[in-house]
């Protein structure tokens, strides 16, 4: 008589990842495919706004916190080496100023040109003024930043709300199915699988497949779309910087995959 009747061995159950089994799963993607469509374009969309906030600090950054400089020309090379701030003067009020500090600026047509040491020389209210159009360009910037930046958490939001809805149906069809095959099975199978086996596979790993429709397509499209557009970025405002990041990027990505045959090649044997 065997004493350990109770006692079930888990099995291997295939392969880790079996795409013939994952093809058994695109019917019931099918009458989701809708949502997945609107899913991915919301993704492109967050990934626009993604990649347009660092634009917008370098566009702040370039025009507007950091001021004009220009070399002025001279027959002195160790003159025309300097830097010079460039401030526009056709405004009254900053020709009010820069004839206020004549000793610090140096007038060229209808703007004026200070030394960045000098500018420590000029009061803070009287620089405000000087650079009232890069205070409001700044001004304009931050307020599209927050706008683009709101516009991705709410698209975020409707994404993974449509993503967690598509996923549930899909599992719910899923477990219907599986809940219909289990019934019909003969009283045999119940006696060499136990039930908390068949609880498992019912709950737990129908929920790490809805992680798979959820998350894990949702951040490949995700990377796939961000790496693109960086690299789309890249290229245009260095085609030399852009290309060789390409290259480097194809290059880890090559040997990354090289790498993983290597060990699995190592396995078999």
């Amino acid at each position: 008589m065997d004493h350990n009747f109770q006692c079930f061995e888990e099995q291997q159950l295939g392969k880790h990842l079996d795409f013939k089994i994952l093809k058994r799963l695109f019917p019931l993607i099918k009458p989701y495919k809708l949502y997945l469509s609107y899913s991915i374009l919301l993704i492109i969309a967050i990934t626009f706004f993604d990649l347009s906030l660092p634009y917008i600090y370098k566009i702040t950054i370039d025009h507007y916190i950091i001021p004009i400089t220009v070399s002025k020309i001279s027959n002195n090379d160790t003159d025309s080496n300097r830097k010079y701030y460039k401030i526009n003067i056709n405004d009254d009020n900053r020709a009010r100023i820069v004839k206020k500090y004549g000793s610090l600026f140096e007038i060229k047509g209808s703007h004026a040109l200070i030394l960045p040491e000098n500018l420590s020389k000029v009061k803070k209210t009287d620089i405000a003024i000087l650079r009232q159009k890069d205070i409001a360009g700044i001004l304009k910037y931050t307020f599209l930043f927050l706008a683009m930046l709101s516009a991705s958490l709410i698209l975020t939001y409707i994404q993974v709300v449509i993503m967690e809805y598509t996923g549930q149906m899909i599992m719910h069809e899923l477990r219907m199915q599986l809940m219909t095959h289990i019934q019909n099975l003969p009283v045999v199978f119940f006696d060499h699988n136990p039930v908390g086996r068949l609880v498992t596979r019912v709950t737990n790993d129908i929920q790490n497949m809805n992680e798979l429709f959820t998350s894990i397509i949702t951040f490949l499209f995700k990377d796939v779309f961000l790496l693109a557009g960086i690299m789309i970025v890249l290229i245009g405002l260095s085609f030399k910087i852009g290309t060789c990041s390409i290259i480097f990027f194809c290059a880890a990505f090559c040997f990354i995959c090289f790498h993983i045959l290597c060990k699995k090649g190592q396995k078999h044997f």
